[in-house]
């Protein structure tokens, strides 16, 4: 499938707004984990093919076990899911598709006897998150399949770039990696905004097919 256009080129504060929330998010002191789980689930929901590959893959190097994630989609039957998981599944799906019910009272009450007011609307940021990553990526018909997590790696956040190419990193958490290549070479590229001035860093990545189209970040 071909991407219809490339909207981090072609309005890049689009990508600096998303890039934001989830900086916040991975301050708010929700489990990496934990956010990574909806964000499978909402993307099963919406059928996201890019966010289902990432958040897979991050799940699965993070620990997670390839029979857990295969029960997902069936997580109220499943075991191996904490009260914790389930409450937050709940309240996903039921913001995701926020038509049918409204969010009910049951989901609420459940979700409120596993998170603090704060961890709530946290987590629902964290929905709101991953819905738009979800449209933006359906919509513009962004290429999946080729996202690889980060490697667990300490390094100095601050690396010079290598002359006559073009950087792209990967961050997880206060663990970054600088990584090069020509643009010609390129077929895909996981984009990060670095913070002004700060030596921690929230994991994110936009893959975009095409590569060459696009500018240095």
């Amino acid at each position: 499938m071909t991407a219809r256009l490339h909207y981090v080129k072609e309005a890049p504060g689009v990508l600096d707004a998303m890039l934001y929330l989830h900086k916040y998010l991975g301050q708010s002191g929700i489990e990496e984990n934990l956010l990574n789980l909806i964000s499978l689930r909402a993307s099963q929901i919406n059928g996201c093919a890019y966010c289902l590959d990432m958040h897979w893959k991050d799940l699965r190097a993070a620990g997670e076990s390839e029979q857990k994630l295969s029960m997902l989609n069936a997580w109220r039957e499943a075991p191996g899911f904490t009260d914790r998981e389930r409450a937050a599944l709940a309240w996903t799906e039921a913001v995701t598709l926020i038509t049918e019910g409204h969010v009910p009272d049951e989901v609420y009450n459940l979700a409120r006897g596993q998170f603090s007011e704060a961890e709530l609307a946290n987590l629902t940021l964290a929905v709101v998150a991953i819905n738009g990553w979800n449209c933006l990526n359906i919509a513009f018909r962004t290429e999946a399949g080729n996202y690889q997590p980060a490697p667990k790696r300490q390094t100095d956040p601050i690396e010079a770039r290598p002359s006559g190419e073009d950087v792209y990193y990967f961050v997880n958490e206060a663990e970054t990696r600088w990584r090069s290549r020509t643009w010609a070479s390129l077929t895909a590229i996981q984009i990060l905004r670095r913070e002004s001035r700060a030596t921690n860093f929230w994991r994110s990545s936009m893959l975009c097919s095409n590569a060459s189209a696009f500018p240095k970040r």
